[in-house]
């Protein structure tokens, strides 16, 4: 069983730190990062940055292949929210039910490698840290949404 270490972690940085994990799987796409300085949430930062990892390396398989990707943050209704936000042909409403589980490989997944465990071990490790992940996809791309604790009183 894992036990997350809850501790402050400052979002601008994790998100830059994302943006150096994932530059392998990546490469030459840019990857933008939009959040305030001074933003800070409550998390395991070793779990919040794995999870982000998986997250936009998926957004790397099966997006676009020269699309941007998007990491975002903001404070909404007393939450600290991530976004990881592509350019791509969108999850079909079919799939989109699904993806969370584990071992699901909806269409898209049947033509990129991958055992279908990345968004199943995405959504434990924020769940482990008190938070939650919605996605919202549209056929020009998705937008997964992880809603975590602050660290302290938002502004």
């Amino acid at each position: 069983a894992v036990r997350p270490t809850l501790e402050p972690v400052e979002v601008r940085a994790l998100l830059q730190d994302v943006v150096v994990a994932t530059k392998a799987t990546t490469g030459e796409r840019e990857v933008s990062v939009e959040a305030l300085e001074g933003l800070w949430l409550r998390a395991d930062y070793g779990l919040i940055l794995q999870s982000l990892t998986n997250l936009v390396e998926n957004a790397a398989k099966y997006s676009t292949p020269a699309g941007a990707i998007q990491l975002r943050a903001r404070a909404e209704g007393g939450r600290v929210v991530l976004e990881v936000a592509d350019e791509g042909p969108g999850i079909s409403g079919a799939d989109l039910p699904h993806i969370f589980e584990r071992f699901y490989r909806g269409a898209e997944g049947k033509r990129v490698r991958g055992n279908g465990l990345g968004l199943a071990i995405a959504r434990a490790m924020v769940e482990l840290c008190g938070g939650r992940v919605m996605v919202e996809s549209t056929s020009v791309g998705s937008t997964f949404r992880l809603s975590l604790p602050p660290a302290g009183p938002l502004r």
